[in-house]
Order: C-alpha cells, then sequence, then structure tokens
C-alpha cells in the first residue's frame, strides 16, 4: 500500500503564526514609541533644568558682576547675561526638537525668568514641555521665588 505523505504547513498555520508576529511587532512598536518620547521629555527638561540652574548659579557667583536670567519662547530657552533680555548678552541657547514646545506661566507676566544679584530670587515660574501634537503627553519644571529648580 502506497502513502502520499506530504510534510510542511498549511496555509492556515502560517496565517496564525504570521498574526502571532504582527501582533507582537505592534506591541513593540508601541512600546518604543512610548520610550522615544519619554526621552525627548527627559532631555529637554534636563536641558532646561541645567539653563536655569547655570543662569541662577552665576548670578549668585556674581560672575562678570552681573546677574542672569533666562528668556522663554515657544522653541527655545535662553540664558543671557544683563538686567534683562532685550539689554543683556545671550550666552547660550537650549533649542527644543521640532516635535516640542514649552509653554510658560512667569509670575508678573512676561518672558524672562531673571534671577536677582546676591539673593538668586525671581518670580515663580511652571514651564511644561509638551508635545505640540499631542498636548497630554508633558513633563513640568518649577522655578520657586527663591530661584530654586525643580
Amino acid at each position: 500500500m502506497l502513502q502520499n505523505k506530504q510534510s510542511g504547513f498549511s496555509l492556515l498555520e502560517i496565517l496564525i503564526a504570521l498574526g502571532i508576529v504582527l501582533m507582537i511587532s505592534a506591541g513593540i512598536t508601541a512600546s518604543l514609541q512610548h520610550l522615544r518620547e519619554s526621552g525627548a521629555l527627559d532631555s529637554g527638561k534636563q536641558q532646561l533644568i541645567s539653563v536655569l540652574q547655570e543662569a541662577r548659579g552665576s548670578t549668585l557667583a556674581s560672575k562678570d558682576r552681573s546677574a542672569y536670567g533666562v528668556y522663554m519662547s515657544t522653541s527655545t530657552a535662553e540664558l543671557y547675561k544683563g538686567d534683562d533680555y532685550i539689554s543683556g548678552t545671550v550666552e547660550r541657547t537650549v533649542t527644543l526638537t521640532d516635535t516640542l514646545e514649552y509653554v510658560y506661566e512667569i509670575d508678573g507676566g512676561g518672558s524672562d525668568i531673571h534671577f536677582e544679584r546676591l539673593s538668586g530670587e525671581t518670580s515663580s515660574s511652571t514651564i511644561t514641555i509638551r508635545f505640540i501634537d499631542k498636548p497630554d503627553t508633558w513633563t513640568t519644571v518649577k522655578v520657586t521665588e527663591a530661584g530654586v529648580v525643580e
């Protein structure tokens, strides 16, 4: 008796395996996207904290016998030396990626976080870093009246 024995996978088995692989890869892609977004926010936050701390530290140290501040726009934070941004000298600029923006609220209005000489005090401020196309994905940096960056 002759038997015709074929080995291999049926089309149904291949389609099921392909479906499982696609579901796993979709889950991995979503996780990587979240990780990428989190990394971009963390990087933007650390850069902003760094420039704010540098401005306060330079002011408290009376570097060049001057006060320092940070001028905020939606895409940059500019460290400046002087009594205000207009008459001051820009020392360093932090620029966000094209996908992020700063949203800031400074007591007394304006766009400057200016640190007072000797005391390091400033107007309290809240700066939110968020995705332009996903405003519900954000992180916050706070500056207290004492000039402490949190």
